[in-house]
């Protein structure tokens, strides 16, 4: 069973990033906001039934930042501090928490629209919508879903705010995968409202279209 403990929520979220591309998106963050980010992805953890993630509350390790920790806990001495930890049980989580983390870090707040600190509902309702998702049925839409991500976490953390994944960026992004999987993949996640396009490259809903730009739907 993987551990996670909340202090690591975004560490996990960001961990398909390069080192350098996820060191730049931190620091686009103050602290209130990663502080609501962590805050979004616990609250799904939190939700989930028992069997899949396991809640529970440890000592805080050495060198965390107690001023960090979401879920303070004196301790029954008055002294002690304690956080929470997850136990992931079940594989889908585990395979989707990062996808996540990364997907309302950066289509959200300064990279997308509403505030970071009033996204806990809006993560809940993508974690719906994602965990839907099932591979092998669902490999090539998750692929292209997680593609749109992390291209878009590349834009972000490189400052490029106003830049979304094209369809020919994923096309790139994804070379074993031919055009006409691409348009089924694109098309499951639109009809499941995973996805909106943010510009269409011709005509709407020309979803296959190279020149349509695409954005997590929130």
């Amino acid at each position: 069973m993987a551990q996670v403990l909340e202090s690591q929520l975004l560490g996990v979220s960001w961990r398909s990033l390069s080192a350098d591309d996820a060191a730049r998106l931190a620091n686009a963050f103050d602290d209130d906001e990663v502080q609501a980010l962590r805050t979004a992805i616990a609250g799904v953890l939190i939700d989930e039934p028992s069997d899949r993630v396991e809640v529970k509350s440890i000592e805080v390790p050495g060198g965390v930042p107690f001023r960090s920790i979401l879920y303070r806990d004196a301790g029954a001495d008055g002294t002690t501090r304690r956080m929470v930890a997850f136990g992931i049980r079940d594989a889908a989580v585990e395979s989707m928490l990062p996808l996540l983390g990364l997907a309302i870090s950066v289509f959200t707040g300064a990279f997308g629209w509403g505030s970071v600190g009033s996204i806990g509902g809006l993560a809940k309702a993508l974690w719906g919508k994602l965990m839907v998702l099932k591979r092998p049925a669902d490999a090539d839409a998750i692929d292209v879903l997680e593609s749109i991500v992390r291209l878009r976490a590349r834009h972000a953390a490189r400052g490029e705010k106003a830049a979304y994944p094209s369809g020919g960026d994923l096309a790139a992004e994804l070379p074993a995968l031919d055009s006409a999987a691409r348009l089924r993949a694109l098309t499951r996640l639109k009809l499941h409202g995973v996805i909106d396009a943010v510009a269409w490259g011709d005509q709407a809903d020309d979803v296959g279209h190279a020149g349509n730009t695409w954005r997590v739907a929130l």
